[in-house]
């Protein structure tokens, strides 16, 4: 049965990871959802990994953290709080938003959260 979190984001195997989120404009009708189940990621699975960050991204690239840092109380918390301030402004650039995450050292996995409509070209 795929509850909470997984119903999203599925079962996380992984102890190191990057969650990267779309926050673009397209996403704006969709961001109280995705706020919602990275809440619950956050407290499900997020808490039982080893390290974590998370990267936005629209038109631009910003992540919550330059790299990992330990799933504690403290992180979470934190990380939680940068989420339920995000806001849907932007165009979708899905690359720089991969690269900006696969870039981070130690990473095992990116787990990529978008409506996959990328609408900058690559250069």
């Amino acid at each position: 049965l795929i509850a909470g979190s997984r119903a999203l984001f599925g079962t996380i195997l992984e102890q190191k990871v990057v969650l990267a989120l779309d926050t673009s404009s397209s996403m704006a009708s969709r961001l109280d959802f995705v706020k919602d189940k990275v809440r619950r990621l956050i407290q499900e699975q997020l808490s039982q990994t080893e390290a974590f960050t998370v990267v936005q991204f629209s038109s631009s690239v910003s992540p919550w953290r330059e790299g990992l840092v330990p799933s504690n109380r403290s992180n979470l918390l934190g990380v939680w709080q940068w989420v339920r301030g995000l806001e849907a402004h932007g165009t979708t650039n899905t690359l720089w938003g991969l690269l900006a995450s696969l870039r981070i050292p130690g990473a095992q996995a990116v787990y990529l959260l978008t409506d996959v409509r990328p609408d900058q070209p690559v250069e």
